[in-house]
């Protein structure tokens, strides 16, 4: 809600009102450290039971709050990527490293949202649902350069998420988004040379695709 600079001290508030308790949560952070550089907390998210955010000093590191909760919680910390962060319900879902994982109210620990050796990114949650873009299929791509990454969904109550694009290789596909009703992203498979837009230095011909979730329905 604000930022305040105090002398030999940077302080940030969060404050949140939760729909299922009627509780205001007023999360503060302080920086202890002299800094003109301070960074604040970001990509605040906000759910039914979670407020969560990122802070990057001085590693990066997720953190939530909930109704009930005292404290801030440390969810994930010395991590080299942090975030996003999504609320769902009671699910933190949030970027660790190369890593998608999750959080439930009552749990000690986060967990990985789909074990794997390979890099994925970009998470999107929606009512219960969960999307990203995954590497498992190519393991010579990266978070940073993608080769062919393919997008992956996990259904409410599965512990096996679904490969949702199966075309020709070599495409780059990037920006996942989700809702109740449909699955979309960015796709190059069109374009005459669809894996040149993975590093960003050029501009491939891309499209909007979409996976219809009821009919699980793949359209251009």
């Amino acid at each position: 809600s604000g930022a305040s600079r105090e002398p030999g001290r940077e302080r940030f508030d969060f404050i949140a009102r939760f729909r299922d308790g009627a509780a205001l949560a007023r999360v503060v952070w302080s920086d202890p450290a002299v800094r003109r550089d301070a960074v604040p907390p970001g990509s605040p998210t906000l759910s039914s039971t979670w407020l969560g955010w990122t802070w990057s000093f001085p590693s990066s590191s997720v953190w939530g709050a909930t109704a009930t909760g005292q404290n801030p919680l440390a969810v994930r910390s010395d991590l080299p990527i942090a975030g996003p962060v999504m609320a769902d319900g009671d699910t933190l879902i949030f970027q660790a490293g190369i890593r998608v994982e999750r959080m439930r109210r009552g749990m000690r620990q986060p967990e990985a949202l789909s074990p794997t050796s390979a890099d994925q990114w970009s998470p999107v949650v929606s009512h219960g649902r969960i999307a990203w873009m995954d590497q498992r299929d190519e393991p010579r791509g990266t978070r940073e350069r993608p080769r062919n990454p393919q997008v992956y969904l996990l259904e409410p109550g599965s512990t096996t998420p679904t490969r949702v694009t199966r075309d020709a290789p070599a495409a780059f596909r990037a920006w996942p988004w989700l809702d109740d009703a449909w699955l979309v992203w960015v796709d190059t498979r069109s374009d005459a040379l669809p894996d040149r837009g993975a590093d960003m230095s050029q501009y491939a011909r891309a499209d909007v695709y979409g996976y219809q979730l009821a009919t699980h329905r793949e359209v251009a």
